[in-house]
């Protein structure tokens, strides 16, 4: 799987329309690239809404080429599905919980930076084990930040409150 494949795969989960929900924390977007990412990719403070809407797909890829793919160093990633994972992750909760989520997976301390311990522990770990663990702690991560807006009463007074738990179990099965 190619660099280009994975930009593909990550442009067709997010879509290739310009959205603004006023729920989505992350803004104007195209592509999967907010606003604040077009904001710091083009070094621009004045870059707008309209900005992002009329974002081509070239520079969006070029974007998660530069900043989720190569600058993480996820790149050096030799297992392609991990790599895949990594770097999806990483749009879209940041390529620091990323690596913290692998650096986790193969017993490194997660510092969130992928350096040469982290990659050395990638090289030589179980691809299963890892990918068990990706898959458990983003879930587990995913679950915290939806919940995070909902108040905790609520979440203790309702079945929300075991969520958590089945999630674990259905992982459990992977």
């Amino acid at each position: 799987m190619t660099t280009e494949d994975i930009i593909t795969g990550i442009i067709g989960r997010e879509g290739t329309t310009f959205t603004n929900d006023p729920v989505d924390r992350g803004g104007p977007t195209k592509f999967g690239i907010t606003l604040r990412d077009l904001r710091t990719w083009r070094n621009d403070p004045s870059v707008g809404a309209v900005d992002v809407e009329t974002m081509t797909e070239a520079e969006a890829r070029a974007i998660y080429r530069r900043r989720y793919i190569e600058d993480p160093g996820f790149d050096r990633i030799p297992n392609e599905w991990i790599r895949a994972f990594i770097v999806d992750t990483g749009v879209l909760q940041g390529p620091r919980v990323a690596t913290k989520l692998l650096q986790r997976a193969v017993n490194v301390d997660p510092d969130g930076v992928f350096g040469p311990i982290t990659l050395a522990a990638v090289q030589v770990a179980s691809v299963e084990s890892v990918r068990r663990s990706l898959v458990k702690d983003r879930l587990q991560h995913l679950l915290a930040c939806a919940l995070v807006d909902i108040p905790a009463d609520l979440v203790q007074n309702t079945s929300l409150k075991f969520l958590k738990g089945w999630i674990n179990r259905v992982v459990s099965f992977l």
